[in-house]
């Protein structure tokens, strides 16, 4: 829901991996703009000192896709952007020119008049389901890529409740299947590690080892204290939240406009990203919240760039069989490492006489004092992180002497004609962005 350009660095990272300069930040930040429509808030609902400072110059309006500030921000954000300050933090005035190093009011995906999120649904297809020459097939599953004898993408044969056909294609074949299923089309089609196919007795179309692998992924830990603010924890009741449900649908303001939360970066490719939450997350695992009257808020870290790679393969020559996904976290020492320094980090921050004098109450309340040893703190991470969601990269983008590329810097397969592919599978990492943030800072892990 966040919105905002990533760095520089990381396009001319991705520019030199796939040998095309189209990608370099000063090509692709036009499209950041013709995607905008920019709309300012009635920063009178914020509290004043969360009032944006942006460049008005970066900013567009007329693109499909709403952006604006939040109508609400929880004061346990405003306190963190004080304790920064004392972190050596420095204010800047946006992430939408390349940089995301500082601290700044995060924009979000929301329409300004309404609150709710600009969805890629809500901006690019219910405009245009009337159009004569789109056609959506609900509740109809893709089953494979067809292939002619020249390796040319002709056609989609597709399942439904009742019924199973083949799509013919005129022109291209364009997968956005996401990073667990698209792997898996292509492998189910032919395209993939020829041992994995002819073990499911799959004819091999194109031999790409690449296919499935370099999964990428972020996961989240956390830190909890007691707060002597109101934060989401007083939405437990029924009574509190129903009052916040009909103030959002009313008016289009109060706590349930704020996506939440903080988010950092250390450098121009950052390894890092701290975020907080109004509430109480403890392990992830359901463990319910506490009852105690308190109110809770949570400082959250994420490993931004993991060195750990995954796989993604099929289960079955079928695509309604599931595939086998195996994330392979914290694999490497350099995420060991940095995971552990990020936590270490996220207890600092809560250290700071900003927050330890005037927000805290008592004790950290989760994990605790129990947790200190670095191997505890490894410990506890494996036991109770969780994945942010943002995996990538599992049909890689690269040079056609890279062994692991699957797609041409234009997002054509190799190996076949016909067939492309447009969703982030085709990363070569995690391109590093803003995240679902009320307010960003640059923190290094020490």
């Amino acid at each position: 829901m966040a919105w905002g350009d990533s760095c520089r660095d990381a396009f001319e990272k991705w520019a030199e991996e796939v040998g095309d300069q189209a990608y370099l930040y000063e090509n692709v930040a036009k499209y950041y703009r013709k995607a905008m429509n920019f709309n300012p808030r009635d920063l009178s609902t914020r509290l004043a000192n969360a009032t944006p400072l942006y460049n008005p110059a970066l900013l567009s309006e007329g693109g499909p896709l709403d952006v604006s500030y939040s109508a609400y921000l929880y004061s346990w954000t405003t306190w963190l952007a004080v304790a920064l300050q004392g972190l050596g933090i420095k204010n800047t005035d946006s992430f939408i020119k390349g940089e995301l190093n500082g601290s700044a009011w995060q924009m979000h995906t929301i329409n300004h008049t309404t609150g709710f999120r600009a969805s890629a649904d809500r901006a690019y297809l219910q405009p245009y389901l009337h159009r004569p020459n789109l056609m959506v097939f609900d509740k109809t599953l893709g089953e494979r890529i067809v292939f002619d004898s020249t390796k040319r993408a002709v056609g989609v044969a597709v399942a439904t409740v009742n019924s199973s056909f083949i799509l013919d294609a005129t022109h291209e074949i364009i997968v956005a299947g996401g990073v667990f299923q698209s792997p898996q089309l292509l492998q189910v089609s032919g395209i993939g590690p020829a041992d994995l196919l002819q073990e499911h007795d799959l004819p091999v179309v194109a031999n790409h080892s690449g296919v499935g692998q370099n999964l990428n992924e972020q996961i989240l830990i956390g830190v909890s204290y007691r707060v002597n603010i109101p934060t989401l924890s007083t939405l437990d009741t029924a009574e509190n939240a129903a009052v916040e449900v009909e103030q959002f649908i009313t008016y289009a303001t109060g706590r349930l406009t704020s996506p939440g939360a903080l988010e950092s970066f250390p450098s121009d490719w950052p390894e890092i990203a701290y975020l907080t939450l109004p509430t109480f997350v403890g392990d992830f695992t359901g463990t319910p919240p506490p009852t105690d009257g308190y109110n809770y808020a949570t400082l959250l870290g994420t490993l931004m760039i993991p060195t750990s790679r995954g796989i993604v393969s099929i289960s079955s020559p079928r695509m309604s069989d599931p595939p086998l996904i195996n994330p392979n976290y914290l694999t490497t020492q350099p995420d060991i490492e940095v995971s552990i320094a990020m936590f270490k980090r996220l207890r600092q921050a809560w250290t700071v006489p900003a927050l330890a004098n005037n927000l805290t109450i008592g004790d950290e309340y989760y994990p605790g004092p129990g947790v200190q040893t670095d191997k505890e703190i490894e410990q506890l991470i494996r036991s109770t992180m969780i994945p942010v969601n943002h995996a990538s990269a599992t049909c890689k983008m690269g040079k056609a002497d890279d062994p692991l590329a699957v797609v041409d810097s234009h997002g054509k397969v190799y190996g076949v004609s016909h067939c492309k592919f447009f969703c982030t599978v085709s990363l070569g990492e995690i391109i590093t962005e803003v995240g679902q943030t009320g307010r960003g800072l640059s923190l290094t892990p020490t």
